[in-house]
């Protein structure tokens, strides 16, 4: 087997990590040569097809066009040897009949992925519309980012239940779950293009909000994210329940490392995850059973804070962005190495 294996994507810098890449003897490169994420190019493709380098592997994280362009490579010049593997790969419930039919061209081009890796366990979603069966995902578990801020940050304990996050938010169930509670609340929004690109379900209820919810925007930085939900007493993180992806795992993830009693949509960011107590888990688009959760977990503080200290020693135990980075590669290699030896064999 030959060593390092030679790998190029285009994986973030924070998981860019070197002494884990050594450890793992992985001798990873960028696209184009840079440091930082970046996309695919007509300079890289020629690169991918042409280098004189044996090359093993490409990742691409998150992307899906420069994704879908590989694989359709991968069709269209079977001789390309390297494998192709997807990292953090998002995707949805097809709904309209256009996204069916395009589900359909996705499931046909992904087929040259060889492993997905990703952070739910349970994939039934992908499995159905997109055709990644089991066999072809590693479930490496998600990290509470920038610890070092994290503990940095002081807890001002103030009285008030939190919503955060963009992405595919359920924002209409949590409204409604809230209205009339005798607790003060407060939704901490980005701009309303960012919520429509993230497909949240806001509708027109920003206009007519109870009384008791106050709108909140921060300055756009992790710290001023971090500060607002130090201050917290309850956490709640709503989601679509058309979602397959990992929707809100770095926002529940981040609560937790601050030590505050965690309520989410059970969604595949927590479906096989959370079920030993980390987190207070609801029904999706079920607003009662959201309002009954947030009234015993505001009343009982003991309930409340042993939830909110079981989350914490699950998030302090899955580690940094170097913990998640040598996960995340080491399946990879793990499956390329089979496919190596396989080769070699056969």
């Amino acid at each position: 087997m030959p060593t390092p294996l030679r790998i190029v994507g285009n994986v973030p810098l924070h998981l860019q990590n070197p002494d884990g890449m050594q450890r793992l003897q992985i001798h990873y490169a960028s696209f184009n040569g840079s440091m930082g994420q970046n996309h695919l190019s007509a300079a890289t493709i020629a690169g991918l097809l042409f280098s004189r380098q044996t090359l093993h592997a490409v990742v691409v994280f998150q992307d899906e066009r420069t994704l879908l362009i590989l694989c359709l490579l991968k069709r269209l010049l079977p001789f390309l040897r390297w494998r192709l593997y997807a990292i953090d790969y998002i995707s949805l419930h097809p709904e309209s009949r256009k996204a069916k039919v395009l589900a359909r061209v996705k499931k046909w081009l992904l087929s040259k992925t060889a492993l997905f890796v990703l952070h739910v366990k349970h994939s039934a979603g992908y499995q159905k519309y997109l055709g990644i069966g089991s066999d072809r995902i590693a479930y490496v578990p998600y990290i509470a980012k920038q610890w070092s801020k994290v503990l940095q940050t002081e807890d001002h304990s103030e009285q008030y239940i939190l919503s955060c996050g963009r992405s595919r938010r359920d924002y209409r169930t949590f409204i409604q779950a809230v209205r009339d509670l005798p607790y003060p609340v407060k939704i901490l929004l980005p701009a309303q293009g960012a919520l429509a690109y993230h497909r949240s379900e806001m509708i027109d209820e920003l206009s007519r909000l109870p009384p008791n919810v106050e709108i909140l925007q921060d300055d756009g930085s992790y710290e001023s994210w971090l500060r607002i939900m130090a201050c917290c007493r309850l956490l709640v993180v709503p989601i679509v329940a058309s979602s397959m992806y990992a929707e809100g795992v770095g926002t529940y993830l981040a609560g937790m490392a601050l030590r505050k009693c965690v309520v989410i949509t059970r969604s595949e960011a927590v479906n096989g995850i959370l079920e030993d107590g980390a987190a207070v888990l609801v029904k999706p688009g079920d607003p009662n059973d959201m309002r009954l959760a947030l009234i015993h977990a505001w009343e009982n503080d003991a309930y409340r804070e042993r939830i909110a200290a079981t989350g914490y020693e699950y998030a302090r135990g899955l580690g940094t962005e170097s913990n998640l980075q040598e996960r995340m590669f080491a399946a990879i290699r793990s499956d390329l190495v089979k496919n190596i030896l396989a080769r070699q064999a056969g």
